[in-house]
């Protein structure tokens, strides 16, 4: 459907331009007509925000939706003009260049915008990249700005409510994203026949699972799975069943995560979702990894370390090349580990530094490992590892192999004391998947 809109447009483009003259006010109106159509057609909620040729043509038209956005509003028509930036946001939002959006639509006149739906629209794209830029004060406020629009004309709330409930999840404000999307779900399911509620199911899950009340987090994935399957939103299914994924690992069922990322895995590639494809490949490499299986690893890291480079994401791309790394220890491929904890750190540092303090850590395992001097120290690692309990934990594992690498079994020891501290800090100690962080170095110890 996509491609048959993108050919449509390319028909009434050429037609436009064969019939009226350069410049004349009739090739204007149709010129913003055109763009207010495009925009519209690439709206993401209509067909996924990652469709590649997608983003191609429009990545070729949004220096001309930035035109007939101008033009619009130079000729009043500030309704059209507020459609056209409906259509530069989504490219800003792949771009992820919130701060230039932010000055975008702070200069935009939403006010003057007369249709409600429009105004409604805008406000909430604008308060997305007011918290991607980190200001959450202001993006409330613009949030608070939509919903008054909701109120003087009778729309449901319910996808503001979600939007603000993610905005504090993200922030770990988990309290009140939980109060504002059980708000969501309820405005949501008030409707005469609901729609979407997948979603916010799906956030609901999330949000109790970062709780740790895993049992109304199981509820709300399998009500977002069923939700989605049913309503047949297939790249939010993706997404819903890969989050579940997360809980399962953590639970042990490791089988079962795995099902559900194959099928993530196929509905990214059937709807050339790349960005979720990516992470999906990354995800399940992971798993083998930690199943004992690198060579199986390697495949999906390989795969997913290509599509996070033909796209540009620096931070999954330095979090693969670490990954990567660790799957060749596995097979004791050490000079290859080591090419790639060095590839990953640049890049981690600037997008990725708890990930860094791992790779820090890898890279001078394997600098020991060849008699060589290590190039970072533990303070360094530890410094930028200890703010994600994942991170803390591998970088301490890798810690505890140096120490062993070195004969030094009490500093070994005192790793592994501190990562079994950190993961019964976080009540982690009794689940499966994260005692496999540990048990390699476990096992070491006691042969040592």
């Amino acid at each position: 459907h996509t491609l048959q809109r993108m050919h449509l447009h390319d028909s009434m483009r050429s037609f436009i331009l064969k019939t009226y003259p350069t410049h004349s006010p009739e090739l204007e109106s149709r010129y913003i007509s055109y763009f207010e159509g495009f925009a519209t057609s690439m709206d993401e909620r209509h067909h996924g925000a990652n469709d590649a040729q997608s983003y191609l043509k429009l990545n070729a038209e949004i220096g001309n939706l930035h035109n007939a956005m101008e033009l619009a509003l130079n000729r009043g028509e500030v309704d059209t003009a507020g459609t056209c930036l409906s259509g530069i946001n989504i490219d800003l939002k792949k771009q992820a260049v919130s701060t230039n959006a932010c000055e975008l639509f702070k200069a935009f006149p939403i006010y003057r915008v007369t249709q409600a739906n429009i105004q409604k629209d805008l406000y909430r794209m604008w308060a997305w990249h007011l918290r991607e830029s980190g200001d959450l004060k202001l993006a409330k406020q613009i949030y608070d700005n939509a919903i008054a629009v909701c109120d003087n004309n009778g729309f449901n709330k319910a996808g503001i409510y979600s939007d603000m409930s993610s905005m504090y999840y993200f922030a770990n404000k988990h309290d009140l994203a939980l109060k504002l999307g059980l708000k969501a779900l309820e405005l949501r399911l008030s409707e005469t026949n609901p729609k979407n509620t997948g979603r916010i199911y799906d956030l609901l899950g999330l949000i109790y699972k970062s709780q740790g009340k895993l049992t109304e987090s199981h509820k709300y994935f399998r009500l977002a799975i069923a939700s989605l399957r049913q309503e047949n939103l297939q790249i939010r299914l993706g997404i819903a069943l890969s989050n579940y994924a997360n809980v399962l690992l953590g639970d042990g069922q490791i089988q079962t995560a795995l099902d559900m990322l194959f099928e993530a895995q196929s509905i990214y590639e059937n709807t050339q979702s790349s960005v979720y494809l990516g992470q999906t490949l990354g995800n399940i490499g992971g798993i083998y990894s930690h199943l004992g299986q690198p060579e199986k690893a390697l495949r999906y890291h390989y795969k997913a370390l290509q599509i996070h480079k033909s796209l540009g994401r620096k931070m999954a791309e330095g979090v693969e090349l670490s990954l990567l790394a660790e799957a060749h220890m596995r097979i004791q491929n050490w000079s290859e580990a080591e090419s790639f904890f060095a590839d990953s750190i640049p890049i981690l540092k600037v997008h990725h530094p708890a990930f860094c303090g791992v790779s820090m850590m890898g890279l001078v395992w394997m600098r020991a490992k060849r008699g060589l001097p290590a190039e970072y120290d533990f303070e360094q690692a530890f410094t930028l590892s200890k703010t994600r309990i994942d991170t803390k934990v591998k970088m301490l594992v890798y810690a505890g192999f140096y120490h062993i690498e070195c004969d030094d079994f009490a500093s070994a020891q005192l790793a592994l004391n501190l990562s079994e501290t950190a993961l019964k800090e976080s009540g982690l100690d009794s689940k499966p998947f994260w005692k496999t962080l540990i048990s390699p170095l476990q096992n070491e110890l006691t042969k040592t």
